[in-house]
């Protein structure tokens, strides 16, 4: 078999070898193609109807041009690095990152309690990928090996389970697949930002590669870094990842469509019992449970769901038709009293059904059909401190430090906000209003209520 080779509106030609084209030719991986990188995001950005399968291409290209530019071989490193990162996502549900809430929530408990797991479809990656007989034995560990993940706790009992030989893996070809600078967050950055056709995510790739280089640490080994030239191209990164998640990924309306549709498959599951829903997204870990996983795809759950009566189908509809919910009420949580605030930062999930129940009834809405939406904004910085500040600038002190730019930046700015969605119509922008301040009055008496004495 020729190799082949695919056009990108991003990358340009992406060439494939042999064995990659086996990789994306396989069914599985065809899947990708019919599930959205940001399901319902193009209800809002029309452009956004890009999907997983075009994304893995691009992290298995940005993953080649990330090695070639730290002088990797051709070798069988590199082999690995370029099929770790096209497989990176193969164990995605449909609708993108609402199942993995799902998957979350209704996986079976002994797993999770088990093993320790949180990114349940991480899991399903890697044992999907222990499937593809095509693959030889050591190339399918090498690459689960550089997809486990890194929190040091529950690694030992992923390994275990999946049993997966010669970990670790070099740590160096490991932060390429899963790191601060990773092939994943440069494609999709620069992927979501032409697609949703905004420029909040483009930053200079080339450059990026250019300044990219290898430094060691103790115990460690060979580690990702970047020339002192290269900490100019990391902020404009930065700053571009920053604002794709303040101005694209928690867009009001995304949020409304991505709380609607997680509400509907909540509702499909737990109230109209369509047994697709529940047999989708109850992991057991079995063979039984992939075999029928990977037969699921944005197109056949939306129109299996519209063929039942109830919930789910009442909120596909709306979704269908762009008949979306409403913000009713939105606040930063600063400007609440600090008991509310703080009661209201931890929300656990059965507080948030009793607001839900409370703001329905009183403000004459289904209460299955109130959203309550509680998010918090990192500055830069914390960002940075979390992810990017950890990077390695060759010969001198992390990225966090040698940026005069988020040295600059206030640690403590950041945003944290309450919103309620519910399914409100308005006659005019007087009739809006009108209805907007008298909801707030009423949410913020709930709130009084119900949370004041949940405090510190």
């Amino acid at each position: 078999m020729a190799g082949r080779e695919i056009r990108d509106p991003i990358h340009g030609f992406i060439r494939l070898e042999d064995g990659e084209v086996k990789i994306i030719d396989n069914p599985i991986f065809q899947r990708l193609r019919r599930i959205k990188q940001l399901a319902f995001a193009h209800l809002v950005y029309p452009g956004a109807l890009h999907t997983r399968f075009d994304h893995s291409l691009g992290a298995g290209y940005v993953a080649a041009s990330m090695g070639r530019a730290l002088g990797l071989g051709d070798g069988e490193e590199r082999r690995w690095l370029r099929r770790a990162a096209l497989l990176h996502d193969l164990g995605h549900g449909p609708f993108s990152h609402v199942s993995e809430n799902l998957l979350a929530r209704f996986a079976e408990p002994t797993i999770i309690e088990g093993h320790g797991l949180e990114e349940i479809h991480e899991l399903i990656t890697m044992q999907l990928i222990k499937g593809l007989s095509f693959l030889e034995e050591l190339d399918r560990e090498r690459i689960i090996g550089l997809l486990l993940s890194e929190d040091k706790a529950k690694r030992p009992r992923m390994v275990k389970f999946l049993k997966v030989h010669d970990w670790p893996p070099d740590p160096l070809l490991k932060q390429i697949i899963s790191g601060p600078l990773d092939a994943d967050k440069q494609d999709y950055l620069l992927r979501d930002s032409y697609f949703c056709g905004v420029k909040y995510g483009v930053f200079d790739i080339a450059r990026l590669h250019n300044t990219l280089e290898t430094d060691s640490e103790p115990h460690e080994g060979n580690i990702l870094a970047i020339s002192e030239d290269g900490v100019h191209a990391v902020e404009q990164y930065v700053m571009a990842k920053y604002y794709m998640n303040t101005q694209v990924y928690r867009h009001r309306v995304r949020r409304i469509t991505d709380a609607m549709l997680t509400r509907a498959m909540t509702l499909g599951i737990e109230m109209d019992r369509i047994p697709f829903l529940k047999d989708l997204y109850t992991y057991d870990g079995s063979d039984k449970f992939l075999q029928n996983y990977v037969e699921w795809d944005d197109e056949r759950v939306t129109r299996e769901i519209l063929q039942t009566t109830g919930k789910a189908c009442e909120l596909f509809k709306r979704l269908r038709e762009r008949r979306l919910f409403k913000q009713i009420y939105s606040k930063n949580l600063n400007q609440l009293e600090v008991n509310i605030r703080e009661a209201l930062s931890k929300l656990s999930q059965t507080q948030k059904g009793e607001l839900e129940k409370k703001v329905g009834e009183t403000l004459g809405f289904d209460p299955l059909q109130v959203m309550v939406d509680v998010y918090r904004i990192k500055s830069a910085r914390e960002q940075v401190e979390g992810s990017e500040g950890r990077i390695r600038v060759k010969g001198k002190e992390n990225f966090q430090k040698e940026s005069a730019l988020f040295s600059s930046i206030d640690i403590a700015m950041q945003d944290q906000y309450v919103e309620i969605y519910a399914p409100a119509e308005y006659t005019s922008e007087k009739d809006k209003q009108e209805k907007r301040t008298r909801w707030n009055g009423e949410v913020e008496r709930i709130f009084e209520d119900t949370l004041k004495g949940d405090g510190p």
